[in-house]
């Protein structure tokens, strides 16, 4: 079956200078604003609404979709660490209910790794979206990049998700989103002080027409963190191939090592339109125009590790107000405004726009043999 998108429901919300969490109910069509949890996932970003901010434990945000108790959803908690500087946060969101089967998982560990077994969602099918929050403080930000794995091993599937060794309890939310027409192969980094982009191919017959990306890493030391330079994005280049990179590789200087996995997700239904963008935003609002067709039939997947862009500023050890960003689209325009709290740096990212139209319904004709001979009758049949 093809891969079918149903519902889209999007909205902003607000976490307030003193609070840590807001829970909002989804509207959908269904009079009884329930989705089924197993088929529902959200996408989100978290910005800052204040500038001068260089805390990264204010805006790391997890978003879980709630449990009602039979299975379905009808409310997502968004949540932060402790608010101690008294800064909001602005969140987008965008819930996606399809015929994907989806996992969900959520807990806290802390140290450097934890691994679950899981039932479904074959992982070479399959992509993570992992959202994070902690209430520590007195960190670098390194110590939040959290690595999610997938994969396959004698006692079935799991996930492990791994970070550099760290004293403070991170709390997480895992959604494993899984559909027989998405081919997934996983791109891994392992990058110590590269000097340039780093690039590797993609599996065979991926190309960017048909296949949207997702970035996982983690920190595997706490050198070279100079600012929000720093941080790492991924695309597609002209020979279809993977690059990781940041501010840092551009200009030449010596990059953080980290461990990273690019979720390469090829989507082989005919009814999918995938389009790449790469961009870098100059101002505090930067539109994007042409990016989809039916708003309602298109969701998104930031190809920066918790929508965090990657700043030019290698000024501050943490400068989140020009890396953080909020996504709203604007139908009128076919294409999404990608704003953030302050401009004073030019910020790289790549997101993918995943459109998703009505799966076609195949006509054919059949030959029906009876008795002796051949009586040839024209049936209708749908796939």
């Amino acid at each position: 079956m093809a891969f079918e998108l149903y519902e889209v429901i999007s909205d902003t919300v607000t976490i307030t200078s003193g609070d840590t969490s807001n829970t909002v109910n989804i509207t959908g069509k269904d009079s009884s604003n329930t989705l089924p949890l197993e088929n529902t996932f959200v996408v989100i970003e978290a910005m800052s609404t204040s500038t001068g901010i260089y805390s990264p434990q204010y805006f790391y945000t997890t978003a879980q979709l709630l449990d009602d108790g039979s299975g379905n959803t009808y409310q997502i908690k968004f949540e932060r660490g402790n608010p101690t500087g008294g800064y909001g946060i602005d969140i987008t969101y965008r819930v996606v209910y399809s015929n994907a089967n989806v996992f969900h998982a959520s807990g806290s560990f802390s140290g450097s790794d934890t691994a679950y077994m899981y039932s479904g969602n074959t992982p070479s099918n399959s992509f993570p979206i992992l959202t994070v929050n902690s209430s520590g403080s007195g960190q670098g930000f390194w110590f939040f990049l959290v690595k999610a794995k997938i994969g396959v091993n004698s006692d079935g599937n799991y996930y492990e998700l791994t970070a550099i060794d760290n004293s403070k309890t991170l709390n997480y939310v895992l959604q494993v989103v899984g559909h027989p027409d998405f081919n997934v192969t996983q791109v891994e980094f392992n990058s110590s002080g590269l000097t340039s982009a780093e690039t590797s191919a993609m599996g065979t017959g991926q190309t960017k027409d048909n296949t949207f990306i997702a970035l996982s890493y983690q920190a595997n030391s706490t050198t070279n963190w100079n600012g929000v330079a720093s941080y790492k994005y991924c695309y597609i280049n002209s020979s279809d191939e993977v690059v990781l990179s940041d501010y840092k590789i551009d200009n030449g200087n010596a990059s953080p090592d980290v461990s990273a996995i690019v979720y390469c997700v090829e989507v082989t239904s005919e009814n999918v339109t995938i389009k790449n963008t790469d961009y870098t935003l100059y101002s505090s609002l930067d539109p994007f125009l042409g990016q989809y067709t039916d708003e309602t039939k298109t969701f998104h997947i930031d190809g920066n590790q918790y929508n965090y862009l990657c700043s030019s500023n290698q000024l501050y050890e943490e400068d989140n107000d020009t890396s953080l960003i909020n996504v709203s689209y604007a139908p009128a325009n076919n294409g999404v405004d990608i704003t953030r709290a302050n401009s004073d740096h030019n910020a790289k990212g790549h997101i993918s726009f995943i459109e998703v139209s009505d799966a076609t319904q195949e006509i054919f004709n059949y030959l029906h043999y009876v008795g002796r001979g051949v009586r040839v009758g024209v049936g209708v049949g749908v796939c």
